[in-house]
């Protein structure tokens, strides 16, 4: 036998080792014409054995086959009858063998499914923006420093707040004017006070202030 011979029967050994591999994880359909590649069908029901030799039962939810990467979801889990499902992703390198259950009986195949994303309302996206850009106006405080500004951005993040000009209104009764100290805290009762007074960062904003 030359040279070129054996080359060529080792590399026909290779190519039948290969197919052979590929061949264990799937196979174009079973006897009972159910789908064997994890890319054929969504909903059938599997059981598949990885390399730590771990059996897994459960239904195919989706399958990407760039990452190689299957979702299953595993029914008979303690949530089963609660909302809370269980789902859990596999990686299709890691697979010896996989069976399609013959029961299986409501897969569909990735070819016939259409998953349209839904129709955008433009007038409905433009009124959010524009109600968006209205909302962020009035929390624009006119002609007021940066520190009087975050003051106002710290107080409307647990309270409602609104500008009166350069005055701060929070629940509607207290008044916080330049200089925006806690002495310039105005109206409302004690427990209302109180609670603007423990904005986040004050403090710092009043030593700032004072230098």
């Amino acid at each position: 036998m030359n040279k070129n011979n054996i080359i060529n029967k080792q590399q026909q050994n290779s190519s039948t080792r290969q197919h052979q591999q590929n061949s264990s994880v799937s196979s174009s359909t079973t006897n009972s014409g159910i789908p064997c590649s994890p890319d054929a069908a969504v909903g059938a029901r599997i059981t598949l054995s990885n390399v730590l030799n771990e059996v897994i039962e459960g239904e195919i939810y989706a399958y990407d086959p760039t990452l190689q990467l299957i979702a299953l979801y595993e029914s008979g889990g303690q949530h089963e009858s609660s909302t809370r499902k269980t789902f859990r992703l596999i990686n299709m390198n890691t697979v010896q063998v996989l069976k399609f259950d013959s029961s299986s009986k409501t897969y569909v195949p990735f070819s016939n499914i259409s998953l349209p994303l839904p129709p955008v309302n433009l007038d409905r996206l433009s009124e959010r923006e524009q109600k968006a850009c209205y909302e962020r106006e009035q929390n624009l405080g006119s002609g007021v420093s940066n520190d009087a500004q975050q003051l106002f951005d710290n107080l409307a993040k647990t309270l409602p707040c609104k500008w009166d000009n350069d005055v701060i209104v929070v629940l509607d009764v207290i008044r916080i004017s330049s200089p925006y100290g806690l002495d310039s805290v105005v109206g409302g009762d004690v427990s209302s006070k109180t609670r603007v007074k423990k904005v986040e960062n004050w403090r710092n904003f009043k030593e700032r202030c004072e230098k």
